[in-house]
């Protein structure tokens, strides 16, 4: 099936999708159209609208291979009738009106009539388009391949999308792009495999030269820092999506490290903590391939002490109030290079207590 097959089968789609929402909203129609919407959404999501062009008589949606428009002669083409509020009737043969065999066919549940119709347009597709069958159609209404499902077992790892994120793509995009991405996420693998032992390790030994300073015996100024930085480290409990094999690396200044210890990133066995400086460390010994996934999400908290006066060459306004000093407290999490975010806001200390005083940016890339 060539480009332009594909894109006239897409397009085909969208007229029909369009065409629905002219029709009035009367008791004719209105009980049919959130059935079809619901069908046509199924089938795009199955990818089905590169293979297949559809097209509408009264309250049918018929299927075909063709290349042009309306059946000529024996055509054949798979029709779905709709029985709202969620049942569907599915067809197969060479004639729309008429079929002899229509009223033996059952009504189905939606579910059970989209897996009908996955059999039918298999039949439809070889009965109709010489050469080999395209791996998608013929794994219709199945959720993946052998050999994907076999090699995503294999990774044990599920890097911000679930399992329905490879079905789903399986289905849209074919079994070559899916096994392109698995390739990927293996190659980050084996970097997580290599290089997470030597991050603990320097995470390990950053520690013993520099350990977690106790907080009773910090200053009163440091100790005001310890409530913001839980309240930071809180809102950013991770998600499960994060992946059992992927690892957490929590940069905070070494006064508020205790803190990090008692909250997640100390139960959690992914997370590794660090100091800004250890961290910039840590970025001269490793620095990710271009075009390699992470193996690692950087998260980061920080109260700069005072506030600058610019920050990534920016000038904001860090003034506060007359006898106070400005704090600027960062938060953020980064899973790439275009993926995260950061929070920054504004507080004051006046020597005894600190106080939050404006937002000053929320960033997302």
């Amino acid at each position: 099936m060539t480009p332009e097959h594909q894109s006239n089968n897409i397009a085909s789609w969208e007229i029909v999708a369009a065409g629905i929402e002219e029709y009035p909203d009367n008791e004719a129609w209105l009980p049919w159209k959130p059935l079809v919407r619901r069908f046509l959404r199924a089938g795009i999501d199955a990818g089905l609208n590169r293979y297949f062009r559809v097209g509408q008589s009264m309250h049918e949606i018929i299927f075909s291979t063709l290349d042009h428009h309306g059946f000529r002669g024996g055509e054949p083409r798979v029709t779905v009738e709709f029985h709202p509020p969620t049942e569907l009737r599915i067809l197969y043969g060479t004639s729309l009106q008429g079929d002899r065999t229509r009223k033996l066919k059952p009504v189905l549940r939606f579910e059970d009539g989209v897996t009908t119709l996955s059999h039918y347009l298999h039949q439809l597709w070889t009965a109709t388009i010489p050469g080999p069958v395209p791996e998608e159609i013929r794994h219709l209404g199945v959720s993946l391949p052998p050999d994907i499902a076999t090699r995503l077992r294999a990774l044990d790892y599920d890097p911000a999308f679930d399992p329905k994120f490879y079905a789903d793509s399986f289905r849209r995009h074919g079994g070559d792009f899916v096994r392109g991405y698995v390739g990927r996420i293996e190659e980050s693998m084996d970097y997580y495999l290599e290089w997470s032992p030597r991050l603990r390790d320097f995470a390990a030994d950053c520690r013993k030269k520099n350990p977690c300073p106790d907080p009773e015996r910090l200053d009163p100024r440091d100790r005001a820092k310890l409530p913001i930085y839980e309240s930071l480290i809180r809102k950013a409990s991770p998600s499960s999506h994060s992946g059992r094999k992927r690892v957490l690396i929590c940069s905070i200044p070494l006064v508020g490290m205790s803190v990090a210890k008692s909250l997640w990133p100390g139960e959690d066995n992914r997370a590794v903590v660090l100091t800004p400086d250890e961290l910039s460390a840590w970025d001269e010994i490793y620095k990710n391939p271009e075009l390699v996934i992470r193996w690692f999400i950087n998260y980061w908290w920080e109260v700069k002490d005072p506030a600058p006066d610019k920050y990534w060459n920016f000038s904001y306004d860090m003034k506060t109030a007359p006898g106070t000093v400005p704090w600027l407290v960062r938060s953020g999490e980064s899973s790439g290079d275009l993926s995260g975010g950061e929070d920054a806001g504004l507080w004051s200390w006046d020597g005894k207590q600190a106080e939050y005083v404006r937002q000053l940016w929320t960033i997302d890339f």
